[in-house]
Parts: structure tokens; sequence; C-alpha cells
């Protein structure tokens, strides 16, 4: 996603209620505060998504890791 020459950064400043919806797999990153309001971020590739507190993110799809830790005996783990 090239949204610019200077930045690859797509910041979502909706309202409580709305949705934002995306696709393909997005890694959260850790919040930001700009002008003294909070976004969430998430990066896929090089784009960045930043998006405001109190939108509906459950449209916005993060990879999943499924950890069995009863299958770690001491010896094939740590």
């Amino acid at each position: 996603m090239a949204l610019s020459t200077t930045s690859n950064t797509l910041r979502v400043t909706g309202d409580t209620g709305d949705v934002v919806d995306t696709a393909g797999l997005w890694t959260a990153l850790t919040d930001t505060v700009i002008n003294s309001v909070t976004y969430h971020r998430w990066q896929s590739g090089e784009a960045i998504l930043q998006v405001r507190n109190g939108m509906d993110i459950s449209g916005i799809t993060t990879p999943t890791v499924n950890l069995n830790l009863s299958t770690l005996n001491g010896s094939n783990g740590f």
C-alpha cells in the first residue's frame, strides 16, 4: 500500500459505533496518542493503520498462535 510519497499510514478518526473492517492480516502494535487522542495501531507489510479508540475494531484480522503448553515436557521447550 502506497498512500503517499511520505507515509504509508492510514488514520481512521471515526466515532463510537463506527466499524473498521480490513482485508488480510494485521499485526497489532502499541497504541499512540496524537493531539490527546488515543489510536490503536496495526501493521501489514509497510502499511500502518491507526484507528481511533472507541471504534469497533472487530473486523481487523490479526494472526493467531495456537500453542498447547501441555505438550511441553521440559526437554522439548522452555
